[in-house]
């Protein structure tokens, strides 16, 4: 009997301390848990910092010149890089050999069309999240279309491109473009954080022996919504 009222007394003993091992691990819980949730709060709190700094788009800006008595039209763009259409989304262009590719010629903007605020999507490309390398990704494009309305293949030079975004380096400098064709080259992108209502950009086409000028005078377009 004594035996067996002392091993009840050591499991009573065992039961007794239980209740600390309980509020230690809840304890544990509780200070995991109020981390977590400390974690959590300042994620949110940088998300909305965040979203609160995002400046809105750069508005699309546009215009068209026509060089060569008519041979060459050049059509102008100046608009977000978040929106910036992919090569097949848009009409026919060129490649890095400058020969244009006869696929169905667009008359639309380089650039999506949409509302003043950015998606979430846009927001993790423009800060880098995706898709870019840069510690400040490229927020503006400029880029150029040029259509041939002729009915011989041009092949024509871009001598200079100029304005306040910067002298760019046009890539590719020389295009062949096809009778009834579009051709491009790429996006010259830019970090500059300033929004622009207009833009002067100064644009030195050589077609044969013959250099000329024109400045463009980029406006802005009416933004349309989805």
């Amino acid at each position: 009997m004594h035996t067996e009222l002392s091993l009840t007394r050591r499991s009573s003993a065992g039961r007794r301390r239980s209740p600390w091992l309980v509020l230690t691990l809840a304890l544990l819980a509780t200070l995991v848990a109020g981390e977590s949730l400390t974690g959590c709060t300042s994620t949110a709190s940088k998300d909305k910092n965040l979203l609160r700094n995002v400046q809105p788009p750069q508005p699309v800006l546009n215009e068209t010149a026509v060089y060569g008595g008519g041979a060459l039209k050049v059509e102008c763009w100046l608009g977000p890089t978040v929106r910036l259409k992919k090569a097949h989304e848009q009409g026919s262009h060129s490649n890095h050999n400058g020969q244009s590719r006869a696929e169905p010629e667009s008359t639309d903007a380089p650039f999506k069309q949409g509302g003043s605020k950015y998606s979430p999507q846009e927001i993790d490309q423009m800060f880098g999240h995706v898709n870019y390398q840069a510690v400040v990704p490229p927020r503006s494009a400029l880029t150029f279309w040029f259509t041939n309305p002729g009915a011989q293949p041009i092949t024509f030079t871009i001598v200079d491109v100029n304005s306040a975004l910067g002298d760019f380096a046009p890539r590719p400098e020389t295009l062949t473009v096809a009778p009834g064709s579009q051709g491009s080259i790429d996006p010259m992108l830019t970090n500059l954080d300033d929004n622009y209502e207009e833009l002067d950009v100064s644009l030195i086409v050589k077609i044969g022996a013959q250099k000329e000028t024109h400045i463009l005078k980029l406006h802005r377009l009416p933004e349309s919504r989805p």
